[in-house]
């Protein structure tokens, strides 16, 4: 069976981002560039070239020349690689931002146990994981020049066996980060709180706090045995001031593969789906015990998060169309006390792109930090970026954040804004 993956290309700035996660269909076969999936690129839509960044999730910094030797090493269609891996990575690595080395050179030589490494970097290409650029924000000069991207459970690359991943779901999760430095782009990463439980195919969401809601999937991967995973209910929250994860809710209904979640506009979340393959890829089987709910589940459900259960600022409901390096305002709905006094609180604003899914992937979504310029009485005063890229054209969801009583982060229900504008360079 060929194979085929649906990895990750996020826009940023101005180049794009290859990630090393995506969703990998392959149980019986294998793929000649495989290996290859451990690293991370960016493209130039500019000059129509890609550069290779490093090694996903690995906490080194690598020159260029280490780059070049580790990806040639890599693609085993290179005959002329005669170099160990261990003996690239001495002396070509630039810094390391944490692990010594020592840990990594008594398992380097030996691609079948990298995985020893993954267990404690979780590093590598990731397997069926949800991952999503987090909030994009302004740096003092007012520039978005860095990104930040987390993943979260899935399965383990096993680099060189036969499925492009291994088989049970993993908890481990990472935050990589992109930073745009004139010409060039910096790539590192670090390794976050674990999920509560290992968790293949499950699907994240951005909300307007800059939280991460996970949910569905199962606890290994049903791609490479259909029907034999088991679900998870408990849905979590990623926390990205600690970077810790805590489990909230549990799911009415068990969904693994296929499923998915949007973020709703008055900032719920609607999780649906659940179409497993048939159970060990016979035609129209499903045994006893497995693939629950008969195999497919049509139905949908609503996650409210704690935020929704008190006062909440409020803005105005009117469409709104706007710019690039635009000034705008928007109304606030001081109707009651209540929504006054959490209206006076607003410290940040945030443009999140309406979401466009597929197989966990959502290479579309963005969260985009507004600097508010002024706040009155009865509206703030937002500013745009001045980067179209930051912000391409489409329709928005906005929403506005305060801080209640305990000092958690409240956002507002949101309002729709419809960016303009046109993309001067796109993927190709």
């Amino acid at each position: 069976m060929p194979p085929c993956k649906n990895v990750r290309c996020f826009y940023l700035h101005s180049p794009y981002f290859l990630y090393g996660g995506g969703q990998a269909f392959n149980p019986f076969g294998q793929s000649y560039d495989q290996a290859l999936w451990n690293i991370v690129a960016a493209y130039d839509p500019s000059s129509k070239t890609w550069a290779d960044l490093g090694f996903a999730g690995l906490p080194l910094h690598l020159n260029e020349a280490g780059i070049s030797d580790l990806a040639s090493f890599l693609n085993v269609t290179n005959t002329q690689s005669d170099t160990s891996l261990n003996g690239l990575l001495t002396g070509l690595t630039e810094e390391f931002i944490a692990n010594p080395f020592d840990a990594l050179a008594p398992v380097i030589d030996d691609p079948y146990r990298l995985a020893d490494v993954q267990s404690l970097l979780g590093a590598g290409f990731r397997g069926s994981t949800f991952s999503m650029m987090l909030p994009l924000t302004p740096d003092s000069e007012g520039k978005y020049s860095k990104a930040e991207f987390l993943t979260a459970g899935g399965v383990l690359t096993g680099v060189a066996a036969t499925s492009p991943g291994l088989y049970v779901g993993t908890n481990l999760a990472r935050i990589d980060s992109v930073t745009i430095d004139g010409e060039k782009m910096l790539y590192d990463s670090r390794s976050t709180g674990s999920l509560t439980q290992g968790r293949w195919y499950g699907t994240g969401v951005l909300l307007p706090t800059g939280e991460v809601l996970v949910v569905s999937g199962a606890d290994r991967d049903e791609v490479v045995l259909p029907g034999s995973g088991k679900p998870i209910l408990k849905a979590e929250i990623f926390d990205p001031e600690t970077e810790t994860f805590k489990q909230v809710a549990e799911q009415n209904r068990p969904r693994t593969y296929h499923n998915s979640a949007a973020l709703l506009p008055d900032g719920s979340v609607l999780i649906g789906g659940h179409a497993p393959i048939n159970t060990a890829y016979a035609y129209s089987v499903t045994l006893p015990g497995f693939s629950p709910n008969d195999g497919r589940d049509p139905s949908f459900e609503i996650y409210k998060p704690a935020y929704m259960f008190g006062d909440r600022p409020a803005i105005g409901k009117k469409n709104k169309t706007v710019s690039v390096g635009e000034r705008f305002r928007i109304g606030l709905k001081n109707g009651d006390e209540a929504s006054a006094a959490m209206n006076a609180k607003i410290e940040s604003a945030v443009l999140i792109r309406r979401t466009n899914i597929t197989h966990l992937i959502d290479g579309d979504q963005r969260s985009v930090v507004l600097p508010i310029v002024r706040h009155n009485t009865n509206s703030i005063v937002l500013e745009m970026p001045s980067q179209q890229a930051v912000v391409p054209p489409g329709d928005y969801m906005l929403f506005v954040n305060a801080r209640d009583e305990k000092g958690n982060l409240v956002p507002s229900a949101s309002k729709a804004i419809t960016v303009t504008g046109e993309l001067s360079a796109m993927c190709q």
